[in-house]
């Protein structure tokens, strides 16, 4: 067994969202108010104050309104290790550099019918990571490309590019979450998005919450539609309990996922919860006829305490390779210092982020949050050795504002690839 390989990150992800404020969630990426009120929807005159209200970066016309919104991720992260590590996995202070890992725009607004339609547009620059080489197309990525219409008050149909409805830790964006990074098994066995039609509602009160979609990515791929792979994806959450101030909230979810895999290959891996590079597990390529997912998620809020946590299977049909199971799980617990509860969005089944009550552009101190996660990942099974790693990760967040957020994390790393 290898030694623990201990790993301090600093990062930044200063997310100077220009316009991430509202209370409905729409994407789990980000959440906005419709610039739209009822009034104006329905054709009322536009007083001087409503002018006067109007973000500088938001439009909105008779029939359309929307938002521009942007952000900026810079990262920094060292490492410590001792012999045994450095003769594993070799010497990572190449990748001990100051990182930009993202600058993304997009636009998200509404039609004003007498439901409004929601839409939303997002992309990233990424060409940090390639040493500015602006030569590969890959430095521009098309994130999200979706329309929301709604189907009565309780449900909706969605289709374009957007997260599909699995893993609430995959819902959530990046800056809800405590952690900076996503647990090594989100990243690692499920997609970020899709393309797909979705129908998704809620009902009891908005105390149960639904989605199942039908998604091949042949549009974003290159591939023709029968040549790309196919997924069908449903998701159900619950509230058995929903006190009200913050007494008290337990959410359940279960969701699964089936796909054909084509070209019949697969291939896992991720690194130790870190953006980019390095990848410390790696099954390879190995054939694969399909691919089904099984999650099982809990979380408890009570006042400014948050618990919670997930299990992810996913079984891949690969006959030749003994059909391996392959692993995943976290928890985590997290303690706001100095504010109230993080928000929940029952009518998606999921958490948005926090925003303190004083920032520290407004004289405040901002919001305070500490908190630990433990997560696992096992990707030997069968034939497939793509090795197991955990991580004990102590988490420290101080949110300046709605906008930005300055994180620090500290991880314990234990790594066992190839015995």
């Amino acid at each position: 067994m290898a030694p623990p390989l201990m790993r301090r990150e600093l990062a930044v992800p200063l997310a100077f969202a220009l316009a991430l404020l509202g209370s409905t969630c729409l994407s789990a990426d980000e959440e906005f108010a419709p610039p739209n009120s009822d009034e104006q929807a329905s054709g009322a005159t536009e007083t001087p104050q409503d002018k006067a209200a109007r973000p500088w970066n938001g439009f909105e016309s008779r029939w359309i309104s929307g938002l521009l919104f942007g952000g900026m991720a810079l990262d920094f992260v060292r490492y410590a290790q001792d012999p045994a590590s450095r003769e594993q996995i070799g010497n990572l202070t190449d990748y001990e550099v100051p990182e930009i890992r993202v600058m993304r725009l997009g636009l998200a607004g509404t039609f004003s019918f007498e439901r409004p339609w929601r839409w939303y547009v997002s992309g990233a620059y990424r060409g940090f990571d390639q040493g500015f080489d602006r030569s590969e197309d890959a430095a521009w990525s098309l994130f999200d490309l979706w329309l929301e219409v709604p189907l009565g008050r309780a449900a909706w149909l969605t289709f374009g590019k957007f997260k599909e409805p699995l893993s609430m830790e995959r819902l959530m964006g990046g800056g809800f979450m405590p952690g900076i990074e996503r647990a090594m098994g989100t990243d690692a066995l499920t997609p970020s998005r899709n393309v797909g039609v979705q129908l998704g509602g809620h009902f009891a009160r908005s105390r149960v919450t639904w989605a199942a979609g039908i998604f091949n990515e042949w549009a974003f791929t290159g591939e023709s539609f029968d040549r790309a792979a196919n997924q069908v994806i449903g998701r159900v959450t619950g509230l058995p309990m929903n006190r009200p101030d913050g007494a008290g909230l337990l959410h359940l979810g279960v969701a699964g996922r089936y796909s054909d895999v084509k070209p019949a290959v697969l291939r896992f891996k991720t690194t130790p919860e870190v953006f980019s590079f390095p990848r410390f597990l790696d099954t390879g390529e190995f054939p694969a006829e399909s691919m089904t997912h099984g999650l099982f998620a809990t979380y408890y809020l009570t006042g400014p305490l948050w618990l919670g946590g997930e299990l992810l299977l996913a079984r891949v049909g690969s006959p030749d390779y003994g059909n391996p199971l392959f692993r995943s799980a976290w928890v985590q617990a997290s303690l706001i210092l100095n504010g109230d509860s993080r928000p929940y969005v029952p009518q998606r089944g999921i958490f948005a982020i926090l925003r303190p009550t004083r920032s520290v552009s407004d004289g405040g101190r901002g919001l305070f949050e500490i908190g630990a996660r433990y997560s696992t990942l096992d990707l030997d099974d069968g034939a497939v050795r793509g090795g197991q790693s955990s991580r004990l990760t102590g988490i420290f967040n101080w949110y300046l504002t709605g906008r930005s957020l300055l994180a620090f994390n500290y991880g314990l790393i234990r790594l066992d690839v190839d015995g």
